[in-house]
């Protein structure tokens, strides 16, 4: 498997978080639920590809991060 970061997914592809960088990324992402071994996927983006609106867990929760946090989550395709 590919490790590459978020922004490299395409709209409605999938990939597994294998790292957070804990030091750039506020800690609150970690609370809800973004944490290695967690399969997200690429909902929208907007303008140049910024923000970026992924979901993820059971429930199919939404979010959207800016690129800049972004480029900082690792995912395996």
């Amino acid at each position: 498997m590919a490790i590459q970061n978020l922004l490299s997914l395409q709209k409605g592809q999938k990939g597994v978080i294998s790292s957070v960088d804990t030091q750039i990324l506020p800690s609150k992402l970690y609370e809800i639920g973004l944490l290695p071994g967690t399969e997200v996927q690429l909902k929208f983006t907007g303008p140049f590809h910024d923000p970026i609106c992924i979901a993820f867990g059971k429930d199919n929760t939404k979010i959207a991060l800016r690129k800049s946090e972004a480029q900082h989550i690792m995912i395996e395709l």
